[in-house]
């Protein structure tokens, strides 16, 4: 009777002490995509909210915060970030992305191992980042790659998505794969 439905585990953290501190790690730790408006959209209305235990003032403060609700997640329409803030990758950034979005697969019509992250196009430029990475970290390796060679893409696909793409085996190989051995999985990607 229809699609099963996928089994999603949610860890919520709801206490006030508790989410203090999860505002203060990314207020310091960049978050490299749009979910970087959302917290600080989230972390503005929280502290608003945590000003006074006042009823007259939360009740005042209702509409600001249901403002700043309207602005979260698939309901924003502004995705401008500050000049200030910079895409800021590391190693392990990389690996807890691709856990999350990150793919890797096997196409048997043409035989070729596949890497691949899909994006929403207002997160294009982490693919850009994500491509250069990769590129910088193969040229520092013993792979040979050629500047003008093309062999992290990144590209349009369908309307409002982007995706980077690896598929020369070699590549997967040789810089991919030695990149991820290193690091920890922390889910069932490995």
């Amino acid at each position: 009777m229809g699609k099963e439905a996928k089994q999603i585990a949610f860890f919520k953290i709801s206490n006030h002490s508790e989410l203090l501190i999860i505002i203060a790690i990314f207020s310091k730790l960049n978050l490299n995509t749009t979910k970087h408006l959302d917290f600080l959209a989230f972390a503005q209305g929280f502290m608003l909210y945590s000003k006074s235990n006042d009823t007259e003032y939360r009740k005042n403060l209702k509409p600001t915060l249901c403002s700043i609700i309207n602005t979260l997640n698939s309901k924003r329409t502004n995705f401008d970030m500050s000049s200030a803030h910079k895409i800021e990758l590391s190693a392990n950034w990389i690996l807890g992305f691709v856990e999350g979005d990150g793919s890797f697969s096997y196409d048997s019509s043409s035989s070729a191992n596949r890497f691949s992250i899909k994006q929403k196009d207002i997160n294009k430029a982490i693919l850009i980042a994500i491509r250069d990475y990769f590129n910088n970290l193969a040229r520092k390796s013993d792979y040979s790659l050629d500047i003008n060679e093309n062999v992290v893409n990144v590209y349009n696909e369908m309307p409002n998505f982007s995706r980077l793409n690896i598929s020369r085996t070699s590549f997967i190989g040789d810089v991919l794969i030695p990149f991820f051995n290193s690091l920890t999985f922390q889910t069932k990607k490995i």
